[in-house]
């Protein structure tokens, strides 16, 4: 779940595991699970933000029941794909870096 975290004043969002609640400090340490659906384009589901590791199998014992079918992807490659589909463009990020 992302959330807003106020740091000293500078409020800025976060990535709270969805399992555990703590703080993804780091991308590489994260993952995005979600069910696989035989979908139809436009068709949408919900994903969990987790940790790796423990919290991941939490999150795929959750979702997988009666069967359904499971998926994960690393939470750095969701991140670059969620700034893509917005139109957010690595030029534009170094820009606003700045």
């Amino acid at each position: 779940m992302i959330r807003i975290y106020n740091d000293n004043g500078v409020y800025a969002p976060v990535i709270l595991c969805d399992i555990c609640k703590g703080h993804i400090k780091e991308a590489q340490d994260g993952a995005v699970i979600s069910l696989i659906l035989e979908a139809q384009t436009g068709d949408m589901t919900e994903f969990f933000s987790v940790h790796k590791g423990e919290c991941q199998q939490k999150a795929e014992e959750k979702l997988s029941f009666r069967g359904k079918k499971v998926g994960w992807q690393e939470l750095n490659t969701h991140l670059l794909y969620l700034c893509k589909n917005t139109g957010l463009s690595v030029k534009e990020m170094k820009r606003l870096e700045k």
